[in-house]
């Protein structure tokens, strides 16, 4: 299940740095006259944060299931001897 997360991580950091190279060419020239570009170049930023967010939400639940876990085996081990 860890490295599940660890691929599903991964693949939100390359969909950011992907969005990122977007916005950029985005912003060139020869875009400048598409009505919806400044709307569209707002919105990549507030996307990156929601990825970020998410990505740092499931991360946090992993942590705290593992540590969870270590917790029960510890407990189990004490109460064994």
């Amino acid at each position: 299940m860890k490295s599940n997360l660890e691929l599903k991580l991964v693949a939100v950091a390359i969909v950011i740095a992907l969005l990122n190279i977007i916005a950029h060419l985005l912003m060139s020239e020869f875009f400048h006259d598409f009505p919806l570009l400044e709307y569209s170049l707002a919105s990549i930023p507030i996307m990156m944060l929601l990825l970020c967010l998410g990505a740092l939400r499931a991360a946090t639940r992993a942590w705290r299931n593992e540590n969870e876990q270590n917790n029960r085996s510890m407990s189990a081990s004490d109460d064994g001897s």
